[in-house]
């Protein structure tokens, strides 16, 4: 994250607008198509007042954990006191985890399989930096990240879910949120999973990938 600031942030965001086909959307991996929508959610979870950089780093980790029927089972918070960190050395996960809770891999989500490294904004990447730096940023400037997972993932320590993480508009006003899950597909950070049949597990982000494949070829050498 050593070159992440706020100005960069339009780098990371893939709206739910533009990345999802929400006709292949299925149960809880179909997040708000508006930013806006998540902004009601968000909020409690939101130092009233304040923005992330008056918080200074202090965040909150949220799993909504929902019963295969759609309706919700629990739900449960990890306050943090410093921003949560991407974890590294889970073959085939996208994953991120923070002080006292469980390691959440994204749900459908896989590292990028670009071979070597590659410059992209003027640094070098490989394939598992990139995605580390990607998450990093999502996980940045944010008071909250409120995650989505079905009950079978209780208590697991590695829990797969969807993601949101809280945006701030000016003044400190929390507008909504951007879906991580998206940012990080949309960018060429992550590529989709497959099933035996080379199907995706997440349809829904199978525009996502198009446009970030395309970034990610372009990225030079």
């Amino acid at each position: 994250m050593s070159f992440w600031t706020a100005g960069l942030a339009s780098l990371l965001v893939v709206t739910g607008a533009e990345a999802q086909d929400r006709s292949t959307c299925a149960g809880i991996y179909c997040p708000q198509v508006r930013a806006a929508d998540s902004a009601a959610e968000l909020a409690p979870y939101i130092a009233a007042g304040k923005t992330w950089e008056q918080v200074k780093g202090q965040n909150t980790l949220v799993v909504k954990y929902y019963n295969r029927d759609g309706t919700l089972a629990s739900t449960r918070t990890w306050l943090q006191s410093a921003y949560m960190q991407p974890v590294a050395g889970l073959p085939g996960k996208v994953a991120f985890a923070g002080q006292g809770t469980p390691t959440i891999a994204l749900h459908g989500l896989v590292p990028c399989t670009r071979k070597g490294s590659f410059s992209f904004k003027g640094e070098r990447f490989t394939c598992e930096s990139f995605w580390q730096d990607r998450l990093s940023g999502n996980l940045f400037a944010t008071q909250a990240v409120l995650c989505r997972a079905y009950t079978d993932q209780v208590d697991r320590p590695i829990q797969e879910a969807t993601c949101i993480r809280a945006d701030e508009g000016g003044g400190g006003r929390t507008v909504g949120g951007i879906v991580v899950d998206d940012a990080l597909v949309g960018i060429g950070a992550a590529a989709l999973e497959r099933d035996a049949g080379g199907k995706p597990l997440r349809p829904d982000l199978a525009g996502a990938e198009k446009t970030g494949s395309a970034i990610l070829a372009g990225a030079g050498r």
